[in-house]
């Protein structure tokens, strides 16, 4: 995965702790994924929308990585460090 913009510390941090989730996920494709690709400019997808969809755990929606991207992308905007 490469990011070709450079990100704001909250921006950094948030994908740090986005991408954090689990080696499986990263090879099968986040490098790859609508996030990065929106972050680089090259799709007009939205952010949000794309961030959630990582909300889920052995194909199932789980509350608590609901909450989880919700946090993040909190942290993206509004470089707000609360949980």
């Amino acid at each position: 995965m490469v990011l070709k913009r450079l990100l704001t510390q909250s921006q950094f941090d948030a994908l740090t702790i986005f991408f954090n989730i689990g080696i499986g996920n990263r090879i099968s494709g986040l490098g790859g994924s609508t996030v990065v690709k929106i972050i680089n400019g090259e799709s007009n997808d939205n952010l949000d929308t794309a961030w959630k969809m990582w909300s889920r755990s052995q194909g199932k929606v789980m509350k608590g990585l609901i909450n989880r991207r919700e946090s993040e992308l909190k942290l993206y905007y509004k470089a707000d460090y609360s949980r």
